[in-house]
């Protein structure tokens, strides 16, 4: 669960502070904090969230900048990664497209040519903002363990034919 990261020249501008004090106001945040609330720091962006070993009993309260679909989608990514878009389309069809337009614009993924379709990647944005074991956690939710068992259903299914 991630606040929704600032631009440190926006907080600059809206507080009518230097960047040098927003710097000193961070590092400052960043001492304070010491426990289950974690300030995290990117070159230009600065944001609040929850110490990875509190977020599995904390998911459910974010409201963040992603609708709940669009986080199916990133998730399904972030499972996958790398993989195809036209994978993920095939799986949560057609409005993928737009949610991964919008993970790109947010520099949560990346993308890149593979013939007809593209690659999707995580960027380090991505782990910027919901730390370094989130993948192991999707990876180990129970969500895909059934999504991946109906898949190997699926698969024997077709095999039969």
């Amino acid at each position: 669960m991630a606040g929704k990261p600032v631009r440190k020249e926006e907080l600059a501008r809206l507080l009518q502070a230097s960047i040098l004090e927003i710097e000193d106001a961070i590092a400052s945040l960043t001492e304070k904090y010491r426990g289950p609330i974690i300030l995290r720091e990117t070159d230009d962006t600065a944001f609040m969230t929850v110490e990875d070993r509190f977020l599995e009993s904390l998911w459910f309260l974010g409201k963040g900048e992603l609708s709940k679909s669009e986080l199916k989608t990133l998730a399904m990514i972030a499972y996958y990664a790398p993989v195809l878009q036209s994978d993920i389309v095939h799986s949560r069809g057609n409005r993928a497209y737009e949610h991964i337009r919008r993970l790109e614009e947010l520099g949560l993924i990346s993308t890149a040519p593979a013939g007809n379709t593209r690659l999707l990647k995580l960027s380090r944005r991505f782990f910027e903002y919901f730390g370094d074991r989130i993948v192991e956690r999707i990876r180990a939710s129970q969500a895909f363990k059934k999504h991946e068992a109906g898949r190997e259903e699926d698969r024997e299914g077709v095999e039969e034919r």
